[in-house]
């Protein structure tokens, strides 16, 4: 398989991943030296893992998970480094019983180093969000 089918394939997984609750291996796919944007703050990679960690502790849980279109990425002319923006939503229920139905929008840039496609930069966007009585 060449390197853009290879990143096809992991955008096409990727969701599941996630839905299901395999955080480390989601964040697997973040480089070490990632940045993300996120509610007007830059994080690292550390950091934003952190976060992500965080809100999946102590019960925190995707109750529905539906990404938009993924599949128009743009390629360097070497296909080692893609970027892509999609909107996707998700229903969360936070480990404090609060549950959110939130829509965002993304954009990501990937890099293929050393033969593996990792996530070096995420802006991550609201676009609407609203909570679910209890």
């Amino acid at each position: 398989m060449d390197r853009a089918g290879e990143l096809r394939a992991i955008l096409r997984d990727l969701p599941g991943i996630y839905k299901s609750g395999d955080i480390e291996g989601y964040l697997d796919r973040y480089a070490n030296d990632m940045t993300s944007y996120f509610e007007g703050v830059i994080s690292n990679c550390e950091e934003a893992c952190n976060f992500i960690r965080s809100i999946f502790r102590n019960g925190g849980k995707t109750l529905e998970l539906s990404a938009g279109d993924r599949t128009q990425i743009l390629f360097s002319e070497d296909t080692d480094a893609a970027t892509l923006c999609y909107p996707w939503r998700e229903k969360f229920r936070y480990g404090d019983g609060r549950v959110t139905d939130t829509e965002y929008f993304q954009t990501e840039v990937w890099f293929c180093r050393a033969g593996q496609w990792k996530i070096v930069h995420v802006h991550l966007a609201i676009t609407k969000e609203h909570s679910i009585p209890a």
